[in-house]
């Protein structure tokens, strides 16, 4: 697992990657939908990536990507903007 965090141009991009069993195509487009798994009566609830693009896109306006291949782990980022609006 590993994590970056780069800041630039008001713009914050977080990345969290790993060297895990990755994701094809099909997987990939079901990872946001709620109540998805691929542990099903294992303990999964399939809502972890779910919760994460509500609160990154709906609340943050964040820019939330994932890349992915089978065999070739996954990585996630998140780009939102920093910079503070004093209404």
């Amino acid at each position: 697992m590993r994590c970056e965090v780069d800041e630039s141009q008001g713009h914050c991009v977080i990345e969290v990657s790993d060297d895990g069993r990755g994701m094809d195509d099909d997987l990939q487009g079901k990872i946001f939908d709620p109540f998805f798994t691929t542990r099903r009566g294992q303990g999964g609830t399939g809502l972890g990536l779910h919760i994460t693009h509500q609160l990154a896109v709906d609340i943050l306006g964040a820019q939330l990507d994932v890349d992915s291949a089978p065999g070739q782990g996954s990585r996630f980022s998140i780009r939102f903007s920093i910079r503070l609006s004093l209404g």
